[in-house]
């Protein structure tokens, strides 16, 4: 398993890797292909290869990708191609996918909307949609049930966390449901093939909280606090 992070003097991205989750190599380790950014980078395995999405340094908002078959050498740090509509970023990605093709959320620099985009190579992507809600966090996304999945914080001060979903076979964006939770930072979608759990920072404490759904999120139940304090977003993962 791979690490993926911006170093904290400088833009570039590094990598640990670890065979068990316990003991890790690495972490002053650079991609080694020149690739910077000033957010979160975003990962996903797709095809044999391990593809790595993020925004540029700096005022560089366009979305770079670059790719590996080991996790150790990597090529491309090049930025996205995208068909039918553009973006400008401000925010880290979120990439999942359903096996056939990746998905890419990006949130826009300006006004808060989140832009859904395709690809089945990692360079070169097909905007879908830029569903009708708004976020001031970064989103998060994954695949469940022939939907792309997004939780979003709410735009503005308002700290709301929304579900709503990307039908892959009609090209529809539905739900927009309020999941009866509430953050101030970006919250943390993952599956494990039949429900979905958002991990998320309280809107006004530190602790963190998990709410989940058994139903590909028409109903939302938990909102339990988990062990742990952060003031940002925490990362959920199941490794099944």
């Amino acid at each position: 398993m791979f690490t993926f992070f911006r170093g904290v003097t400088s833009d570039k991205i590094y990598f640990s890797h670890s065979s068990d989750g316990s003991t890790w190599s690495g972490g002053n380790t650079e991609l080694g292909n020149g690739a910077q950014t000033s957010d979160d980078p975003a990962a996903v395995v797709f095809n044999g290869k391990i593809f790595l999405l993020y925004r540029g340094k700096g005022a560089d908002d366009r979305v770079y990708v670059s790719q590996s078959t080991d996790g150790f050498s990597w090529t491309g740090n090049i930025p996205i191609s995208t068909v039918g509509d553009g973006y400008d970023t401000r925010s880290p990605v979120a990439v999942t996918t359903d096996g056939i093709n990746m998905y890419l959320a990006v949130r826009l620099r300006y006004g808060d909307g989140i832009r859904l985009f395709r690809s089945n190579d990692g360079f070169n992507w097909v905007y879908l949609i830029q569903p009708p809600y708004l976020s001031s966090r970064a989103v998060s996304i994954c695949h469940l049930g022939g939907n792309i999945n997004i939780v979003a914080k709410s735009t503005g001060s308002a700290t709301g966390i929304y579900h709503y979903w990307y039908n892959i076979s009609s090209g529809t964006v539905s739900g927009s449901q309020f999941i009866s939770a509430f953050t101030n930072e970006r919250p943390s979608l993952a599956t494990d093939g039949s429900k979905l759990v958002v991990v998320y920072k309280g809107a006004s404490t530190d602790n963190i909280y998990r709410s989940y759904s058994l139903n590909g999120g028409l109903t939302w139940q938990g909102n339990n606090q988990v062990a742990g304090q952060t003031n940002r977003g925490p990362a959920v993962l199941f490794t099944r």
